[in-house]
């Protein structure tokens, strides 16, 4: 598939392009936590926490969390206990306690029928997880 340049967006971290291409493939394909992070809400945690034995970091996008009966076909679960509920126009933002220092943001369109507190199961499917080397070597 061939793009426009108008079809390019660029990412600078300290004065360096640090990433360009097309938004969606920057979105879903991050080169850095910076490119991550700049671009929208994200998990970042370390790939060993999903038993990819790897030193960088996995990165997966809120929406990309499926919770409760939806999370049934995903070949990554977890149960964890819910912190906070945010209302977002048509969307729920819900923080999710893994363990004491995991947390994660999950990004849904139904109505929560659980409340801060409950226990839920959230899955991923581990093909929407995307590793992100050291950025400190990138910056190098």
């Amino acid at each position: 598939m061939k793009y426009a340049n108008s079809g390019l967006i660029g990412v600078m971290d300290q004065g360096k392009l640090i990433q360009i291409n097309n938004p969606k493939i920057i979105y879903d394909n991050p080169h850095s936590i910076f490119v991550a992070n700049f671009l929208g809400e994200t998990n970042i945690v370390p790939a060993n926490f999903f038993n990819i034995p790897r030193k960088e970091m996995a990165h997966i996008r809120p929406e990309k969390i499926k919770i409760e009966n939806h999370a049934n076909g995903c070949n990554w679960k977890k149960n964890g206990i819910i912190t906070a509920i945010e209302f977002m126009g048509p969307d729920f933002l819900i923080d999710l306690k893994i363990n004491e220092s995991v947390h994660f943001k999950i990004l849904t369109r139904e109505r929560p029928l659980f409340t801060t507190g409950s226990t839920i199961t959230m899955g991923i499917d581990i093909d929407s997880i995307w590793l992100i080397p050291d950025i400190q070597k990138e910056l190098q």
